[in-house]
């Protein structure tokens, strides 16, 4: 079996990750010019052009949704394919190995469903105490009416972000920290660079986003599958999604 690489080679891989990542949305980029180019001619590529330029957008357009929630999209695709490229570099056949995504997704014991269930009522409650102290957050806090833009939403918020985020931190990351860890310092270490990375200026998201955080890479620990974590985290953000499409119908 491959094991998981250590310091040196964990920060190589991040290295090339990144560099994966942006080459993919790159050519993300370039096949969506070509078919815009390809439909309607120059007058197509500046029309696309435009919709990403978010300086000329107002606020709620739907433009500005539909563009960031593209971007959002392409984003995450990005990072999956980084992820995926230097699993298999890696691991070769084995990568499925390192990123815990081998075999059927497991079957979850009846212990585990209060957990899976208290994580969308973990983030109803914390959303609501979010927007009770800090009002000023709400306008951030909302998906926009038109179907491209929601479609291209639930795409980034409810697939793409959840499997992109268990694959790096449940499957590349969890799987290089309990190598030479134990099962609690890798779980505590994990749910802590989790919650970094979706630092937000004020340190409010991180705090938010810990405890599922943390819930997610305890059932990575006892599942030993990342296949587990993507689901529940795929049903924690969509919790999220409903509230918010929720929150906005009421504003429209």
């Amino acid at each position: 079996m491959t094991k998981p690489p250590g310091l040196p080679g964990f920060l190589l891989s991040l290295i090339v990750i990144a560099i994966t990542a942006l080459t993919c949305f790159a050519l993300i980029g370039a096949v969506l010019f070509a078919i815009a180019h390809g439909a309607q001619g120059q007058a197509g590529v500046r029309a696309l052009a435009g919709m990403f330029d978010l300086s000329r957008l107002g606020a709620l357009s739907g433009a500005r949704a539909t563009a960031l929630f593209a971007l959002a999209a392409m984003l995450y695709a990005s990072i999956i394919g980084g992820v995926l490229v230097v699993a298999r570099l890696w691991g070769g056949a084995n990568f499925r190995d390192l990123l815990a995504w081998h075999g059927p997704c497991p079957q979850l014991r009846m212990r585990y469903w209060p957990w899976l269930l208290a994580i969308p009522l973990y983030h109803l409650v914390a959303g609501t105490l979010l927007r009770l102290l800090y009002p000023e957050i709400s306008m951030n806090l909302r998906l926009p009416a038109e179907a491209l833009a929601l479609s291209l939403s639930f795409l980034a918020i409810v697939i793409l972000a959840p499997l992109a985020e268990e694959l790096f931190f449940r499957g590349w990351l969890y799987g290089a920290l309990r190598a030479r860890l134990s099962a609690s310092a890798a779980i505590v270490a994990c749910a802590i660079i989790f919650a970094l990375a979706h630092w937000d200026g004020i340190g409010l998201y991180p705090v938010a986003v810990f405890a599922p955080g943390l819930v997610l890479t305890i059932l990575r620990e006892r599942t030993g599958s990342a296949k587990t974590t993507f689901l529940a985290h795929a049903i924690y953000n969509f919790a999220g999604w409903v509230g918010l499409a929720a929150i906005s119908l009421m504003r429209a």
